[in-house]
C-alpha cells in the first residue's frame, strides 16, 4: 500500500499486524502466570505507545463515555471476585480490547486513511483464508499444519481452523469478511476491482465452506436467503442490474452444488457427519446439550450480582465454584450475550448496549450519496450484524477479531459524520 512518510508506514504496519493476527489462538501465544497473551495484544500495546508519543492530537471515539462507565463497573466487579488476580488479568484484557478502538480511531483519522483501513481489513481475511487453503492441501498429502480437528467425524474430510482453537472459531472469524466481500461483489466497490473481489469471494467462500463448521454453513445460507429477498425486491421495482442477475444465478448454482455434495456425502457416509452431537435421530447430544445447559446456567448467574455483574473475569471464576467444575474452565458460556449480561449486570449492560446501539445505528445511516465508499460502509454494517448473530452461539466476548471489527465501525462512523456535515454545509 502506498504511504507518504515513515510515520504512515509505521501506522499502517501496526494496524495490519493487529488485523492479521486478531484470530490467532494457538500461534504466537504466550502464557504468563496462567493468563494468555496473544501476539495481537502485543501489537495493540505497541500501537497505543506509538500514538501517545506522536505529536498529533489524540482523540476518542464517539460514545466513549458510555463505554468508560461500563469499564468502571467491570473493574469494581473484578475487585470483588474471589480470584481477583485472574479477574484483574481479564480486566487488562478488556482494556486492551477497548484499546483497539482507540488505536484505529487515531491511526485512521482522515478519509484517505479510512479507505486504507478498509482495504487492509478485507485483505487480512483473504490472508487467513489462504492459510486455511494451505492447511487443506497439506492435510490431503498427510501433513497436519496446526489442525486441531484434522477430519470431520466419520469421514476423511479435512477440517480447517486457521490459527483458531477449532473450525467453528475459524468460521466465526471469517464470516464478517465473507459477508462484506459478497456484498461488494454484488453491489460494486470503489476500493477494489471486480476481478479482485471475485478472487477474494472464491477464496473466502472455499475457506468458510471447507471449515466444515455447521454454524458457518448456516450463516452462509442465511446470507443467500437475505440477498435473495433483496434481489426479488429490486426486480419488482425495476432496479435490477445485469450484475445482480449474474450474482443471483451464481447463488443458485452454489446452493445446488452444496446440495449435491451434501447428498453424495450422506449416501456415501450416512447422515452422521451432519447431525453428530446434536441429539437428532438418536445421535449423541454431546455438542448441543452442553452448549444449551452452559448458556442457561450463565444466564442464571445474573442472580449473583444483578446490578453490576461479576465482571468478565469474575464470571468464569464464580461459575466454576458454583457448579463445581474441576479443573477450572474459562469457557463459562456458549453465548457471548449471556456472558455480557451476567458479567455486566443490568446497569453495566445498559451502559454497553447504549454505546453499541448508538454506534451501529449510525453506521451507514448517512452513507447514501454522501461518500464514495458508501457501499463498503453498508457492507460493514451487514458484517457486524451477522457477526453478532453467530456470536450468540459462541463463547468469549473478548475475541480480538470482534473488537477489530468494532474498531473499523468506529472509524467509518466518523467518516460518515464528516461527510454528512460537509453535505449539510453545501446545502446551506
Amino acid at each position: 500500500m502506498r504511504t507518504t512518510n515513515k510515520q504512515s508506514r509505521i501506522e499502517f504496519s501496526l494496524a495490519f499486524l493487529i488485523l492479521l493476527t486478531a484470530s490467532f489462538d494457538i500461534f504466537g501465544v504466550l502464557n504468563i502466570s496462567g493468563m494468555t497473551l496473544r501476539i495481537s495484544q502485543l501489537f495493540i500495546v505497541f500501537a497505543i505507545v506509538f500514538i501517545c508519543f506522536r505529536k498529533e492530537k489524540v482523540s476518542m471515539p464517539k460514545g466513549t463515555g458510555w463505554l468508560s462507565l461500563w469499564l468502571l463497573l467491570q473493574l469494581i466487579a473484578a475487585l470483588g471476585s474471589s480470584n481477583y488476580k485472574y479477574s484483574l488479568g481479564y480486566f487488562v484484557w478488556t482494556v486492551l480490547s477497548i484499546g483497539i478502538l482507540f488505536v484505529f480511531y487515531n491511526l485512521f483519522n482522515t478519509p484517505q486513511k479510512t479507505e486504507v483501513l478498509l482495504k487492509m481489513f478485507v485483505r487480512s481475511f483473504v490472508a487467513m483464508a489462504l492459510l486455511g487453503m494451505v492447511q487443506w492441501i497439506l492435510r490431503i498429502i498427510g501433513i497436519d499444519f496446526y489442525l486441531t480437528q484434522p477430519t470431520l467425524n466419520g469421514t476423511n474430510i479435512p477440517r480447517l481452523n486457521g490459527f483458531n482453537f477449532e473450525p467453528s472459531y475459524y468460521a466465526t472469524y471469517l464470516l464478517p469478511g465473507w459477508v462484506l466481500v459478497m456484498y461488494l461483489v454484488e453491489e460494486g466497490s470503489s476500493l477494489f476491482t471486480k476481478r479482485q473481489l471475485k478472487v477474494y469471494a472464491v477464496l473466502l467462500s472455499l475457506a468458510l465452506f471447507l471449515s466444515t463448521s455447521r454454524m458457518g454453513w448456516i450463516f452462509m445460507g442465511l446470507w443467500f436467503v437475505f440477498r435473495g429477498f433483496a434481489f426479488l425486491r429490486k426486480m419488482m421495482v425495476g432496479k435490477l442490474k445485469k450484475g445482480n442477475l449474474y450474482f443471483f444465478v451464481l447463488i443458485v448454482l452454489c446452493i445446488a452444488g452444496v446440495a449435491i455434495i451434501a447428498f453424495y456425502l450422506i449416501r456415501k457416509r450416512g447422515i452422521d457427519f451432519l447431525i453428530s452431537g446434536l441429539g437428532v435421530g438418536g445421535s449423541s447430544d454431546h455438542s448441543s446439550t452442553p452448549r444449551i445447559t452452559s448458556m442457561l446456567n450463565t444466564l442464571a448467574m445474573i442472580k449473583e450480582s444483578p446490578l453490576i455483574g461479576l465482571s468478565l473475569g469474575g464470571l468464569p471464576v464464580r461459575f466454576c465454584d458454583l457448579y463445581e467444575i474441576v479443573p477450572f474452565d474459562t469457557g463459562a458460556t456458549m453465548c457471548v450475550w449471556a456472558e455480557l449480561l451476567s458479567a455486566s449486570g443490568i446497569l453495566g449492560t445498559f451502559f454497553f448496549a447504549t454505546w453499541f446501539f448508538k454506534l451501529y445505528r449510525y453506521t451507514g445511516k448517512n452513507s447514501k450519496r454522501l461518500s464514495r465508499i458508501s457501499r463498503e460502509i453498508t457492507g460493514i454494517r451487514y458484517a457486524l450484524l451477522f457477526e453478532c448473530f453467530i456470536l450468540a452461539l459462541n463463547q468469549n466476548f473478548l475475541r480480538v477479531y470482534f473488537w477489530t471489527l468494532l474498531g473499523v465501525v468506529c472509524v467509518v462512523t466518523r467518516y460518515e459524520r464528516q461527510n454528512a456535515e460537509h453535505f449539510i454545509r453545501k446545502q446551506i
